[in-house]
């Protein structure tokens, strides 16, 4: 197979292209009952730029292969995921190399990394010296560790961080402030490294400083691999073109696309122009696909027709040359003056191409430079009301603004002392509302009024029929909400024994704040606790005496730093990852109190099970909370465990950790979705709805395109903000002060290479939707206003 260089637009076949050359390299004599029979063969490495589409890409491969009866390994990756894999497997090469502590490696996830790096630059945070005018804190910080993985990425030492930030932002700080920062992430490094931390920056910078260049490795990588495939390159740090060129000059070819219109990481790491020097290479076959791809013709798009008019865009104006009727048939506008009347008629303009029948409801993209809780709610609802569903695109929304998980942490704070300044009455009754829950098997009311519950084989009056329409299902799929098998019209549905009103006397007349013990008092401290129903009443107990038996355990027991690192690392808390969340009970095990880990799992299989019952996104987001837990008290324990080697200062109690803990998700952090993403989920045939990154993102396409806030000038931006400082870190820098018009130049590329991109990926109409004024009441006039009042107005 001979190396392989493939350029075109979106959408122009490049990926099947280059599934066609992998099939192709198959040799004959790379049998497959060889294989099978474990004779060592190198194998094909595969890069995709996300994780999302390495699955997609590996599926793909192994869809076209499974009939050919010569088989590979084939590794599919994504380039940060390969450098974490290569420094966690080949780390005793770095230990010996850089003279590091013998431990296991444990990779800092970003909420960890960030908290630690704040606690590390404590001193120099409180005293004033680190400190930037208008910059929080938080933001402070963060920009600071993307300093560093920037840095790793572009292969640029962190030595040199503050001699490119002085040159380059001239304006925006002081040489002392520069030196500071560069001092503090030598430390931050440094202290990452002597406890086994792994963040991607830290990586990223040993696999390119310490890895890539040593021979031993060199040696077992050509072995491993002798072919090499690379989609969408222009999405890859400067790095991995490092790491091509070395398979490369070591005679393994490779194949590699790379899209025109593309560079949707541009300013997050990736360095589109510095890849794009691999299809210069001595040896390398180049292949252009403009108007038809190598098999078939490019798909229908918008973009033939409207290509003069993206030319146009950045002039603000329409050209007296630009013919309006080439936006005829194809281009509509919804306008509006309030945005709140923007996101109601876009939710009804879609209902209604829906109800036309000439579009399904999965053929429909809503796409926005930026959505905000409020714009993501108002859709979403309109759209449900209008029985249209909704697939939202990588919705990571904060962990805290679930009620499921507000409960978790409250309990918490209520099972360990010293966390009552954590703990108020509204938190209280919500508790008691979440985790009363009851699972009950349902059908529909039938025409006498009265419905059966399955599980208890009873009839029970219908009260109201008002309750029924926020039961019952909008559509007859409900994933993740299955009947009962071989009874048809039945579902689930989950009912509160103690409901918000009754929780809100409970919590006024029951609970006892303290900041070192809260408690739940008896039920009988309510003096009319007859009124409440004997379902509430048991639910109620039921609650307390589980929080007081948990109390109970952690009082009496007694345990030593080493004894909680021994137990926590005989595999309980790597069950808390376990996708059935279902742990077994809590036996006493010779006075060794409950970990968190231990606690959060008791109480999810006491009050939330059966958890597979739960809908997708709640399962989604309890599996996501337990991962965070599981990995913050991994690096816990693994800084208690080197305290007390070291015979440094004691450690702090449980509760001090629990506390950093609460407070740590409560302030809004956004974890990484949990592995797998989408193995327990259908796909969804409901309107997509993205912001313009995570469309382009995703590599995916429709019939019709709305496109939200289209009068925005967020579109000059992408919708996805870069990091700061991300162009100093490119190879083509030229290494002057980066000015407003060298911004100005970017964003104006960036809007071209979006319109295109996006034109690409609809076929069949396009509608521009624009509110006159924005949600902060100020006028909108982006660059797209120009196209909004040349289309036909719906």
């Amino acid at each position: 197979m001979n190396s392989l260089w493939i350029v075109g637009p979106s959408l122009s076949g490049k990926t099947t292209l280059l599934i066609q050359q992998f099939q192709k390299s198959l040799q004959p004599e790379r049998d497959s009952a060889k294989v099978g029979k474990n004779l060592w063969h190198p194998g094909v490495l595969v890069f995709a730029p996300t994780s999302d589409r390495r699955r997609q890409l590996a599926d793909q491969i192994s869809v076209h292969s499974k009939h050919n009866k010569h088989q590979c390994l084939v590794n599919a990756t994504t380039p940060l995921g390969f450098f974490q894999h290569e420094v966690t497997l080949f780390w005793p090469l770095l230990v010996s190399r850089l003279n590091l502590k013998p431990q296991f490696p444990v990779r800092l996830r970003p909420e960890t990394e960030q908290e630690s790096a704040t606690r590390l630059w404590r001193p120099e945070l409180d005293s004033g010296q680190l400190r930037w005018s208008g910059v929080s804190e938080y933001r402070l910080v963060r920009r600071m560790l993307d300093l560093m993985q920037l840095a790793a990425v572009s292969g640029t030492p962190i030595e040199e961080i503050p001699h490119l930030l002085e040159y380059g932002l001239m304006d925006q700080g002081s040489p002392e402030l520069w030196d500071l920062m560069g001092k503090l992430l030598l430390r931050w490094r440094q202290w990452c490294l002597e406890r086994g931390f792994l963040t991607y920056g830290v990586v990223a910078e040993l696999y390119w400083r310490y890895l890539l260049d040593d021979p031993v490795y060199q040696t077992h990588l050509l072995s491993r691999f002798d072919r090499l495939l690379a989609d969408d390159v222009d999405e890859y740090p400067s790095i991995a073109r490092d790491l091509f060129e070395v398979l490369l000059d070591r005679g393994v070819p490779g194949v590699f696309t790379y899209n025109l219109d593309g560079q949707v990481r541009l300013g997050l790491g990736a360095d589109s122009e510095y890849l794009a020097g691999l299809g210069d290479r001595p040896g390398m076959t180049q292949v252009m696909l403009k108007d038809r791809s190598i098999s078939q013709p490019l798909p229908k798009s918008l973009r033939p027709s409207l290509k003069n008019w993206v030319l146009a865009v950045t002039s603000r104006d329409i050209p007296p040359w630009l013919d309006r009727r080439e936006l005829e048939n194809q281009v509509f506008s919804v306008q509006t003056a309030s945005r709140i009347e923007l996101l109601r008629e876009t939710a009804e303009a879609i209902a209604a191409e829906i109800k036309t029948g000439t579009v399904a409801a999965e053929d429909i993209a809503l796409i926005a430079p930026g959505l905000d809780e409020i714009a993501r709610y108002t859709i979403v609802q309109s759209l449900n009301n209008l029985d249209v569903p909704v697939n939202s695109l990588n919705d990571q929304r904060r962990l805290a603004n679930l009620s499921m998980i507000r409960a978790l942490l409250t309990l918490l704070a209520l099972v360990y002392p010293g966390l009552g300044r954590l703990v108020d009455r509204d938190a209280i009754a919500e508790l008691l509302t979440i985790l009363s829950q009851q699972e009950i098997v349902s059908r529909p009311p039938s025409p006498v009024g009265a419905f059966r519950e399955v599980g208890a084989l009873r009839e029970t009056p219908l009260q109201d029929e008002t309750f029924w329409q926020d039961t019952l299902p909008k559509s007859k799929n409900i994933p993740g909400i299955p009947g009962i098998p071989g009874i048809p019209g039945t579902f689930l549905r989950f009912e509160y024994r103690i409901d918000p009103v009754r929780a809100g006397l409970l919590t006024d007349y029951c609970y006892a704040p303290d900041p070192i013990s809260p408690k739940l008092l008896p039920v009988t401290s309510f003096p009319r606790w007859d009124r409440l129903g004997y379902r509430a009443t048991m639910a109620y107990q039921e609650i307390v005496t589980w929080i007081e038996q948990q109390r109970d355990c952690i009082r009496n027991a007694t345990r030593s730093p080493l004894q909680e690192a021994d137990r926590e690392g005989t595999g309980e808390i790597a069950s808390a990852t376990r996708s059935d969340l279902a742990p077994q009970p809590y036996r006493d095990r010779g006075g060794i109190a409950p970990t968190p880990i231990h606690v959060l799992n008791e109480a999810i299989q006491k009050f939330l099970s059966p958890v597979n019952h739960l809908p997708g996104d709640r399962l989604s987001a309890l599996r996501e909370f337990m991962e965070t837990a599981s990995h913050y008290w991994e690096v816990d324990r693994r800084l208690r465990r080197l305290r007390v080697q070291e015979g440094g200062t004691a450690n702090a109690p449980d509760y001090v950790i629990v506390g950093q803990f609460i407070q740590l998700l409560r302030q809004g952090t956004v974890t990484a979705n949990p592995f797998p993403v989408s193995a327990i989920s259908a796909p969804s045939r409901g309107v997509t709805l993205a912001t313009i990154f995570q469309y382009r993102s995703a590599k995916l396409s429709h019939r019709y395109h709305f496109w939200l806030d289209a009068g925005s000038p967020l579109w000059l931006s992408g919708g996805a903000a870069t990091l700061f400082g991300s162009p100093l870190f490119l190879r083509q820098w030229s290494g002057r002060p980066w000015t407003v018009a060298d911004e100005e130049q970017a964003a104006e590329e960036r809007l071209e290479r979006i319109l295109n991109d996006l034109l690409s990926r609809v076929s069949d109409r396009l509608y521009l939707c624009h509110s006159q004024l924005s949600t902060s009441g100020q006028e909108q006039t982006g660059p797209l206003l120009s196209w909004v009042n040349a289309a036909i107005e719906v």
